[in-house]
């Protein structure tokens, strides 16, 4: 594991080379490195170099002969990955951020410019691991102690002297990650059925969704992490890209009472007429125990569909949230909400079995309460209505006006 190679380089030190000019400690370090084709010292400059495949590896003096530069060329091009300072904060300031791969630690560590698929290709889970690794250790070996990877070359400069053949072959194992994959796409997709991190599994959905050279690969993507992701949001994710043909999945996170409220609550919104009534019910019925109110709520706006059968159901679940919302103040917002939305479903239902409920709740109801019965009202309310709502409106209740949603009933019913 490249991670633990670096921990190895860090904790032992190993293998040394033997003291002497630096041109000669080049060398050694070259052949300790199992380089090929090592050129003699420069005689002007002292650099050494050699080839690891078809990588070229150089040694040579920096900072005027107070630290060593190890350089590897012919890796991908047209990327930057450095350590964050205070000039990668400055140019973040003024261009409006970095590349976020959806690594906390690395995002807050390393700055990243570039392509965004071929980062994201680049960038796997072992591949940051590595990156922070050699940064901590780099860090360790002095202030003056810099790495980057920038227009196809990864340089290091290490303090004079402090460069070791362990830490030296890591370096060059991270620098084998870096080539520049001939399909970046095919190498996201392989990417994402390994990476551990939920949202950096999001962030490689979000390149292949905006990758349109790769959009078969996109789709098998797609599809197996709407069926086999551990979380839910990325389900939800891939199913919404799917469209008609993530719909089964979407049921799935409709009914699973284990994903995130907020997730099932959007799988029933996107669904809508698609979710059937009885479903519906039997969605709000787990929720409310469990106080998922977001998915009630939803599963509720379902219910305003299905006529006057509705009304009786409907009616419980308003007062049981309005209810709910007087007993628990910390979340009373929350039962509000689906009180207010269980009102407004019962106007849609279009029946006047509905208006006895909507008037008490116009009477005796919290606030929001109130103005979802009385926009409820205008749509199935009779001229007995009338009197009540302008009540309200002359009342001290603290009901608020919506004249652009206000509707009167109409005064023919009775």
């Amino acid at each position: 594991m490249l991670v633990a190679a670096f921990g190895i380089a860090l904790v032992r030190g190993g293998a040394t080379v033997k003291r002497g000019s630096p041109s000669s400690r080049w060398h050694a370090m070259a052949q300790a490195c199992g380089l090929s084709d090592i050129s003699p010292p420069d005689r002007f400059s002292g650099s050494v170099s050699g080839r690891l495949g078809d990588l070229i590896v150089g040694f040579r003096s920096a900072r005027e002969g107070v630290a060593t530069a190890v350089t590897v060329h012919g890796l991908a091009k047209f990327v930057v990955v450095k350590r964050e300072g205070l000039g990668t904060r400055i140019d973040k300031a003024l261009s409006g951020g970095d590349l976020q791969t959806g690594h906390q630690a690395f995002d807050e560590a390393v700055y990243v410019r570039g392509d965004r698929a071929l980062l994201l290709a680049l960038l796997d889970h072992e591949t940051r691991g590595g990156f922070l690794s050699t940064f901590s250790m780099l860090v360790r070996g002095g202030a003056s102690a810099t790495m980057e990877l920038e227009r196809g070359e990864l340089r290091v400069v290490f303090p004079s002297g402090s460069e070791e053949p362990d830490a030296v072959r890591t370096i060059l194992e991270l620098a084998q990650r870096l080539r520049e994959p001939p399909d970046p796409v095919a190498r996201l997709v392989a990417n994402l059925e390994r990476e551990p991190l939920p949202s950096a599994r999001r962030a490689i959905l979000d390149a292949l969704d905006q990758s349109e050279s790769g959009r078969p690969q996109a789709r098998s993507a797609m599809e197996r992490t709407a069926r086999l992701d551990d979380d839910a949001g990325l389900r939800l994710r891939a199913a919404l890209w799917l469209g008609r043909d993530g719909w089964p999945v979407l049921q799935e996170l409709a009914e699973d009472s284990t994903a995130p409220d907020a997730v099932s609550e959007r799988a029933i919104k996107e669904l809508g007429g698609q979710v059937a009534l009885d479903l519906a019910r039997r969605i709000v019925e787990r929720s409310l125990p469990s106080g998922r109110t977001l998915t009630a709520r939803a599963a509720v706006n379902v219910l305003g569909g299905g006529g006057a059968a509705e009304v009786g159901f409907l009616t419980a679940v308003m007062e049981r949230a309005a209810l709910q919302a007087a007993r628990e103040s910390l979340i009373a917002a929350a039962w509000d909400e689906l009180a207010a939305a269980a009102a407004r479903a019962l106007g849609r239902t279009g029946a006047a079995s509905a208006e006895e409920p909507l008037l008490r709740a116009l009477t005796k109801g919290r606030a929001e309460l109130q103005v979802a019965a009385a926009d409820a009202l205008g749509q199935v309310g009779s001229a007995a209505s009338i009197e009540p709502l302008r009540e309200l409106v002359r009342s001290a209740s603290g009901f608020v006006q919506r004249p652009h949603s206000r509707r009167w009933p109409a005064s023919g019913r009775d």
